[in-house]
């Protein structure tokens, strides 16, 4: 009873630590949401590409998004100047001076996503405030007169249209490709003395001018403030996500999005990286997910099951899924120490030849990453193959400088867990997270320089150590999560998580609260690099 103790308390703990490198996290804990629901309607049909991650956004998300940042915008008209004006018509000489829109308002915006991002806004409604003055141009300047006048236009509307591209370094760009102001019902009150034949010779005089002067400072000012406050917005999108000081998170966009059936869809790279290269690991894609079916909802969100293997296999290559586990982190009251005295009834020979030594674990997986498999029906899992090499040292003070020699070693083959996918999502960032459920492996005994060790007999013993003790460890930080790229002050609600073959989708609506920053014209970095 006291072997079998021994053994399956050694091999939990082993696993325990391998949890705890085995996994490609940023702090950040969550609640998961297990998939549910389904609702689907038509396909997007792009060009086939492979991506890591990939958004649709539909007319109604951007719409939100519109509606959220619009009004702000156009309130930053009010109070314009628009620079003077001054002419001549029929030998009459007239100036507009102190030009100030006093008001912009407007009732509705529409969003069209058929060919690029374009809104129109109806039920324009322009206030404009001025002082005007005139003159005979010959001697003796008769008539002459000046005073004030307010100009209105109502039944008006602007239209607005941004193009999208992509830099080199994957950058996404909005640019403002055309913009329009049309004022309708133009309208010129006069105030000052004027003699009444004269009223509609001036109107008349100024009127074509001064429309189009406001039309075309309105409509400039609104180009400026879109293209400033589209790249406030962009600038907080986290292109390179950094995990650690070796790894970031690829989201950069290899091409610019496509337009069509009412939605904009993005494909992103989704790859874990090592900063050193910045170049995305050759592995397989789950699925095209640019081509798959979409939901009615503001927005879906793709992701291959490259985008959790990425990580898993830089953190590999960078032999970052391996490790030493010494006495010293094993927890207090654990029944085997690493030291070869506790080992004295389960492995005699190890005893006799290294007595009362101290002890390592060399834990990792071999030869390849562990990697997941989404699939559909709860059927997703975690795959790897694991090794436990175990060492001593004859120095009386061990560290990891000390010369340590190899004992025996351990497989752990065909090691598989079911994982449950989920999304979290808070005011600050959105998450992807795992849970990890019963695993399931084979032991074999690699090599050993003290004497055999069966542990054909053990296996079950050693699958209840790992659900018990390892795999609590391996699904905290599943539940802490992969971030999900998007802009600040954006965030998913009533979110559906479903799971396909090689890729999971994620339905949801939106919320935008634009921060104030984004109305600056000082570009504010917020998110990676």
């Amino acid at each position: 009873i006291y072997k079998m103790v021994c053994k399956t308390a050694v091999l939990g703990f082993f696993f325990c630590c391998v949890a705890q490198c085995a996994v490609v996290v940023t702090p950040r804990p969550g609640n998961w949401i297990p998939s549910k629901g389904n609702s689907e309607e038509g396909i997007f049909a792009s060009d086939a590409g492979q991506f890591g991650f990939a958004a649709a956004f539909k007319q109604a998300g951007l719409q939100r998004i519109i509606d959220s940042v619009l009004p702000s915008l156009v309130k930053k008209i009010t109070g314009m100047s628009i620079p003077g004006i001054s002419g001549e018509k029929d030998s009459i000489k007239y100036s507009l001076s102190n030009i100030k829109v006093e008001s912009l308002t407007y009732t509705s915006v529409t969003v069209d996503l058929s060919k690029d991002i374009a809104f129109q806004a109806t039920g324009v409604s322009v206030h404009v405030n001025l002082d005007w003055s005139y003159k005979e141009k010959i001697w003796p300047h008769v008539p002459y007169g000046s005073g004030s006048a307010d100009a209105s236009a109502d039944g008006s509307n602007f239209k607005i249209a941004l193009g999208t591209s992509v830099t080199s370094d994957g950058h996404l760009q909005l640019a403002v490709d055309t913009c329009s102001v049309d004022l309708g019902n133009f309208k010129i009150k006069i105030h000052g003395s004027i003699l009444s034949w004269l009223y509609d010779i001036l109107i008349d005089l100024f009127k074509g001018t001064l429309k189009s002067a406001i039309q075309k400072a309105v409509q400039s000012e609104l180009q400026s403030l879109i293209s400033n406050t589209v790249n406030q917005i962009l600038n907080s999108y986290s292109y390179r996500y950094k995990i650690d000081s070796q790894t970031e998170v690829d989201f950069t966009f290899p091409a610019a999005p496509k337009f069509g059936s009412s939605m904009m869809l993005a494909g992103i790279t989704g790859a874990f990286e090592s900063i050193k290269d910045n170049t995305p690991p050759a592995l397989p894609h789950g699925a095209d997910i640019t081509n798959q079916p979409v939901t009615t909802r503001a927005v879906d969100l793709f992701v291959d099951q490259y985008l959790p293997n990425s990580g898993f296999y830089t953190y590999f290559k960078t032999n970052r899924l391996q490790g030493y586990i010494y006495d010293a982190q094993v927890p207090a009251g654990f029944p085997i120490r690493l030291n070869t005295s506790s080992w004295k009834l389960l492995l005699p020979e190890l005893y006799q030849k290294y007595p009362n030594q101290a002890m390592r674990i060399h834990f990792g997986f071999q030869s390849t990453a562990p990697n997941v498999a989404f699939a559909a029906n709860n059927a997703s899992k975690f795959e790897g193959t694991g090794y436990a090499g175990f060492q001593v040292t004859t120095d009386p003070t061990p560290s990891a400088n000390s010369t340590w020699i190899p004992v025996f070693d351990l497989g752990v083959e065909g090691l598989v867990g079911k994982i449950e996918v989920g999304f979290t999502t808070t005011s600050t960032d959105t998450r992807l997270t795992g849970d990890i459920g019963k695993a399931t492996f084979t032991l074999s005994l690699v090599n050993t320089t003290v004497g055999p060790i069966d542990v054909a007999d053990l296996n079950s013993l050693i699958e209840l150590a790992v659900n018990t003790i390892a795999l609590p460890q391996i699904n905290k930080y599943l539940h802490e999560g992969v971030p999900i790229p998007s802009i600040k002050g954006l965030t998913f609600t009533s979110p559906v998580l479903d799971i396909y073959a090689g890729y999971l989708r994620v339905a949801a609506d939106i919320n935008y609260v634009p921060p104030a920053y984004i109305f600056s014209p000082v570009l504010h970095v917020q998110g990676g690099y």
